[in-house]
């Protein structure tokens, strides 16, 4: 594809790719990453001669799911980052108890107490049913199990747990705690 070709299709469609991150991604500076990750696959897709599609609305409908993919690729990763503990093997043989049972220094007890007390506060400023979801969730049931008992269909629970999360952190966030912290 010639290099005014692709800046036509760079300028016909970038402004709707941006509009569609920003949905996705719910912030602009990552939504202009997304956009432009999705761009070079799409140059590196051409670069090495792999198949593309030759209308314009193929080629939009190609973008829109790069755009997609990069988004939940990045999503991935991050959840990964954040949901991960990464331990050495000496770390993860006394976290399993080979070094037998040891105490926590006061200071870390305390700390740990202080991040309970600010996490009991912010479930208390979640609405009722967004409450018992994270609440059902903390027991450790399912969601078919959780929706049973909030007797609510599976979404509705599955929306309060996300929004009442989203609240949670941005509890934790203004009382200057990481997630790391609230593990």
């Amino acid at each position: 594809m010639p290099k005014n070709e692709i800046e036509k299709l760079y300028r016909s469609h970038h402004p709707d790719l941006l509009r569609y991150a920003r949905r996705l991604t719910r912030n602009p500076a990552i939504a202009e990453d997304v956009a432009q990750q999705a761009w070079v696959k799409f140059l590196d897709a051409h670069r090495v001669g792999a198949p593309w599609p030759t209308q314009d609305i193929e080629q939009r409908a190609f973008l829109f799911t790069v755009v997609r993919n990069v988004f939940i690729d990045g999503y991935r990763r991050a959840h990964f980052e954040t949901h991960t503990l990464r331990l050495e093997p000496r770390q993860l043989e006394h976290a399993a108890g080979a070094d037998g049972p040891t105490e926590c220094p006061p200071e870390v007890a305390a700390h740990h107490e202080g991040v309970a007390r600010t996490l009991e506060r912010g479930l208390s400023t979640l609405p009722g049913p967004q409450r018992e979801a994270v609440l059902l969730w903390q027991q450790g049931h399912d969601i078919q199990t959780m929706a049973r008992c909030a007797r609510v269909p599976r979404d509705t629970l599955l929306s309060r747990k996300k929004y009442a999360f989203a609240r949670l952190r941005e509890y934790l966030t203004t009382a200057g705690l990481s997630a790391a912290e609230v593990r």
